[in-house]
């Protein structure tokens, strides 16, 4: 069938294209592609709008994502301790 998409086991993604066509895309290559895609953005950011660049939020959401356990212990602590400025701090 026309239009199948399949990703292999390197990542790589594979299309029938076409009668006897067959097409693959690196997976290379399609990280570059994302890597550009965000510099694109982030070049709009930069000269555009006061925001965050998404490269620095892609960090920040790497960072809490590996570290979700300890900051949802820290907040509990703080919330235990009604201490309400760290607890506001950690979360901003």
């Amino acid at each position: 069938m026309w239009g199948n998409i399949i990703i292999d086991d390197s990542g790589n993604i594979k299309s029938h294209v076409g009668k006897n066509l067959f097409t693959t895309i690196k997976r290379e290559q399609y990280e570059r592609i994302q890597q550009l895609r965000i510099d694109l953005v982030d070049l709009f950011i930069k000269h555009f709008t006061q925001n965050s660049l998404s490269q620095e939020l892609l960090k920040v959401r790497e960072y809490i994502q590996s570290n979700t356990d300890a900051i949802c212990k820290e907040l509990n602590d703080y919330k235990e301790n009604k201490n309400w400025k760290e607890f506001n701090d950690l979360l901003y």
